[in-house]
Formats: structure tokens, C-alpha cells, sequence
């Protein structure tokens, strides 16, 4: 048989419309895969945002960045790429902070907001209307005379909105579960307060397939702690009915969600692993409420889930955050179930201190947005983190770290205590203020984390050198062993993976086959010695 010999080039000289292509290549696979940030000097913090039907996202939350460093509210539009658009702060002379934003059917925003800045109470809940460009059209606060807050915002047919959080009323009770109605113009329709002499809150709502809401809470019980607490309202808030689900110990809801005539709820629970560490549960109940099935995932972590939201019809996303056993700080985390509650996917992001994931949506056909504040890789304490990936979790090499997510264990399921809660309810009235927010142009600057660009190619031929031997096994030899573990990725023109390999500290060369690779362009990256080598096969 004939010999098939191929011959190799080290690109020395990187020839300018080959490094155009490359770049083009890596650009385009960038766009859809990056991590980005977005701060100042001090801290800043996102806690949701909204996808607007053009593609566009509305990213809202918090920062100190002012001379009081009080929390201020921001709202910042960035297009489907990460670039900023337009960027305010509105500020009172306190602690303002936006929690939650929803769409309102006049094409408009409605954010709901925690103020200590105006309102009758010591903190109260503030709705603030805005238009797609930042410009405030109502402002008014929302408050029993102590404290309150907002958990979730729901658009209503006539225009209005429902909102769900908790008040204190005093008179022996603790916090209890609060739901009012507005009309367009944030005026009361009704307000009601549903509760015991124990704690109760709400943590999310959702409107039901025939026109009524439930909300999703906590509620303290001496049997069972804090407990998963649902509450079936019609329009008028009169309960339908109210049911609630625990461990021994402790569950934290955090979200509802509506898929195939189920409501599926994503919850925290200290109840079921042998150490009482914090893993991640799903429970599934029907329109009755009454419990279909549920499963909670062991992990080697203490796992916290914060946000879920429906993925592709049939999965669900999961963000929170997760700490390694080998670190004292939290990575943000981001898992895919199946309806079924079957893990698929999960991966960890994070740097040297903590990250966590806020709020998780489908983006753009099947594309993933995740968010939530970094202090790994922030200008001043934390900065917000946005992450945009596929289900395959994937980001380029950059400074954000990944690490795979793992359950020790398939899912197990659960056996839930039902626990009797005959939550009454209140009609103390809420005292409704106007809001004066001043609105402030800031100066969020935006960095890339998980980039690479035409910028990054470092050539340091020098370093290295390659030989193709007779057997057609790829030699790479360092000049200079390694001191530092390394990645080395070969990389195609369309800047594709075609080779990933682990490289321990002191290793002088390595050979790889080379059958994989069809004549052609390619290059050696190694990011972590900002190396870029270029060679060709023929």
C-alpha cells in the first residue's frame, strides 16, 4: 500500500486574511455564547429582568454607586448582543431597590420595587411604571404602617395588575401574606392580608387556567417549620381553597409554574439529606392542589434554588446557587429537568468568591439568559453577571470558570407532610402614596468575561514547537516545561473544538492523532498563556 503521507506548516507569520477568518469564526460563535458584567466602583446587583418582543432585555435590580451609598433602583435596556442601550438609577434619600417587572398589556413596564424612601409604612412596596425608553409615567407606594414587600407582579385583563407580597399588621400577628388589586393606574381595587398568628409570606403567582391566581408562600408550622404554602384565590382574592407541604425541617419555595394542566414548584429543602444540607426539590400538584408527585436531588453542595422557568416546552431551567465542598463561596448554578423531574444538565459558574444566579429565561428561540451579581470578577464589591448559553451549557474559556453540576444520586423521591394551615383573612386597608423618585443617567460600564477576541490572539510561536510524525500523530513540544496545569484546544476555521486536552504542570510535549483532522487550517489556543498558534495540514 502506498504511503499517505501530510505535510505541516507552522503558520510563524500569520497571514492577515487567515486571522480575519478566525476572528470572524470566534466572533460569530460569541455572539450566542458570553459572559458579561456590568458595574461601577461599588455594588450592583440584578434581581430579574424582561425580554422584550424585539429582543431586547430590560435588566432591573440595585446599586450603591451614589454619594449616600443607599441602594438605588436601576433599570438598564441592553440589546440582544449585551450592549447597553440606556442605563437610570431613581432614587428617593433612602434604600430603594427594584424586585420583580412584568410587561403591562399597554406595551409599557411595570417594576415592582421595595422603598424606604417614601410610603407610610417603614418600608413599603413601591410599583413604578415606565415606558420601553426609561420614562417614568406613574409612581405610587403601597403599606400598612410597619413593613412590606413585594414578591410578584401579574398583569390582569382589564389593564390592572395583581400584586402579591407580605405586610405586617401587628395586633399579635407576624408577617402575613399580602394581595391587592390595582386598576391601570396603580389605584386599589381591594386588598386583602392572609394569615395566622405565625409567619406567612408570598414568594411567587400565577394565574390558573380558569381565570382565578394561586400563590405560592411560606408558612411557619410547630410541626413541620417552614413549609411550601399554596393559596387558590379567585379575582376578588376570597380563597378557593389552601394547602401546605413539608419536610421535618425546613422547604423555601421560589417559584410556579403552569405546564400541561400542572403547576410544578421549585423549592429549597433542608428536610431529606442525611446532614440537613440544603438541596433542590420539585413538587407537582394539580389544579386541586393536590399533590401529584415530588422529588428532591442530592448533591455533594449546599444548593439553593432561586428562579426556574419553563425551557423548549417540555424542560424547565434552574438558577440559584451551589457551594463546592472545596470552597467557602457560592457558583452560580444552572440546571435543566425534564417534566418528568428527570436531571439532564447541570453546571456551575464562578471565580475565587461568589457569584449567584437571580432570574433564568428561554431567550430567543433556544437560547439560555441567565442573571444574577458576581464579586469574583467585579470593579468594586459585586457587579451584575449575564450569561447567555444553549442547553448544552457551554461557555468559551475566559475568566468566568465552569465546572459540571452533579447529583450524587438519581432524584429520590419524597413523601411530603400535608399540613392544615386555615389562614384567615384581613381587610386592613393599604395606605397609598405618591412616589417622587428622582431618575439619574448612570455610568454602568459593561466587560467581557467569556469572549475571545481578534484581540486575545497572542502568537508565541517561540514557545513551542510542532512536528507531524511518520505515523501521523501531531508532536507538540514546549520550549519551556509547563509550570501551571493548562487546556489546549485545536480549533477548526469556523473556530469549532475539535480537540480539548488536559496538560498537567511539567509536561515537555504532547502527540495527538491527527486522522480526526482533514487538511485544512487550524490552531493551537491555550488560554490560560494567552497562546495562539496557527498551522495548516495538507
Amino acid at each position: 500500500m502506498k504511503p499517505n503521507f501530510r505535510c505541516l506548516l507552522l503558520l510563524t507569520i500569520l497571514i492577515p486574511s487567515l486571522f480575519i477568518c478566525f476572528s470572524k469564526s470566534y466572533s460569530q460563535m460569541n455572539e450566542n455564547f458570553w459572559a458579561k458584567l456590568y458595574g461601577e466602583d461599588r455594588s450592583d446587583v440584578l434581581h430579574t429582568f424582561l425580554i422584550l418582543p424585539d429582543g431586547n432585555v430590560i435588566l432591573a435590580g440595585w446599586t450603591n454607586a451614589n454619594i449616600n451609598q443607599n441602594e438605588d433602583i436601576i433599570l438598564v435596556r441592553i440589546n440582544e448582543a449585551g450592549t447597553i442601550l440606556w442605563q437610570y438609577s431613581y432614587f428617593g434619600d433612602n434604600l430603594d431597590y427594584a424586585q420583580v417587572i412584568s410587561p403591562s398589556l399597554d406595551n409599557n413596564i411595570i417594576v415592582g420595587c421595595h422603598t424606604r424612601s417614601f410610603g407610610a409604612g417603614s418600608s413599603d412596596i413601591l410599583l413604578l411604571k415606565v415606558d420601553t425608553d426609561g420614562n417614568i409615567i406613574w409612581q405610587k407606594t403601597y403599606g400598612t404602617y410597619d413593613d412590606n414587600a413585594i414578591a410578584s407582579v401579574i398583569p390582569t385583563s382589564d389593564g390592572g395588575f395583581l400584586v402579591g407580597g407580605w405586610s405586617y399588621l401587628g395586633g399579635g400577628r407576624s408577617h402575613d401574606a399580602t394581595v391587592f388589586k390595582t386598576d391601570a393606574d396603580g389605584n386599589v381595587i381591594w386588598a386583602k392580608h392572609y394569615g395566622t398568628k405565625n409567619y406567612e409570606g408570598i414568594k411567587d403567582m400565577i394565574q390558573t387556567s380558569d381565570g382565578n391566581f394561586i400563590f405560592l408562600g411560606v408558612a411557619y408550622s410547630e410541626e413541620s417549620n417552614d413549609d411550601i404554602w399554596l393559596v387558590k384565590i379567585d379575582p376578588e382574592g376570597n380563597i378557593i381553597w389552601q394547602k401546605s407541604f413539608g419536610g421535618l425541617e425546613n422547604e423555601n419555595p421560589s417559584s410556579i409554574l403552569r405546564h400541561n394542566g400542572l403547576y410544578y414548584i421549585f423549592a429549597t429543602t433542608n428536610s431529606f439529606s442525611d446532614n440537613a444540607s440544603r438541596d433542590f426539590m420539585v413538587m407537582v400538584v394539580d389544579e386541586n392542589g393536590d399533590l401529584q408527585w415530588a422529588l428532591y436531588y442530592p448533591d455533594d453542595y449546599e444548593t439553593t434554588v432561586i428562579n426556574a422557568n419553563i425551557f423548549k416546552e417540555n424542560k424547565f431551567l434552574i438558577t440559584g446557587s451551589a457551594i463546592p465542598k472545596s470552597k467557602w463561596n457560592s457558583d452560580m448554578l444552572i440546571s435543566i429537568i425534564d417534566e418528568n423531574g428527570q436531571f439532564e444538565k447541570g453546571m456551575l459558574f464562578g471565580g475565587n468568591e461568589s457569584e449567584l444566579g437571580h432570574c433564568i429565561r428561554q431567550f430567543q428561540d433556544n437560547w439560555i439568559l441567565a442573571g444574577g451579581y458576581s464579586y469574583s470578577f467585579s470593579n468594586g464589591n459585586s457587579d451584575i453577571i449575564l450569561l447567555r448559553t444553549d442547553e448544552t451549557l457551554n461557555l468559551p474559556d475566559g475568566e468566568l470558570k465552569t465546572m459540571d453540576y452533579e447529583l450524587s444520586v438519581e432524584p429520590q423521591p419524597i413523601n411530603l407532610i400535608t399540613v392544615v394551615t386555615n389562614a384567615t383573612i384581613d381587610t386592613t386597608s393599604l395606605t397609598v402614596t405618591d412616589a417622587n423618585l428622582n431618575k439619574a443617567e448612570m455610568n454602568l460600564v459593561m466587560r467581557n468575561l467569556n469572549v475571545i477576541s481578534s484581540a486575545d490572539f497572542v502568537q508565541k510561536e517561540s514557545f513551542l514547537q510542532l512536528f507531524l510524525n511518520p505515523n501521523d500523530n501531531l508532536t507538540i513540544k514546549f520550549n519551556n516545561s509547563l509550570n501551571q496545569s493548562v487546556t489546549l484546544v485545536i480549533k477548526n476555521i469556523l473556530g469549532e473544538d475539535v480537540e480539548r486536552i488536559s496538560i498537567e504542570p511539567n509536561v515537555s510535549q504532547i502527540s495527538i492523532p491527527t486522522r480526526k483532522l482533514g487538511n485544512g487550517f487550524y490552531a493551537i489556543y491555550i488560554e490560560e498563556l494567552s497562546l495562539f498558534v496557527p498551522f495548516i495540514l495538507y
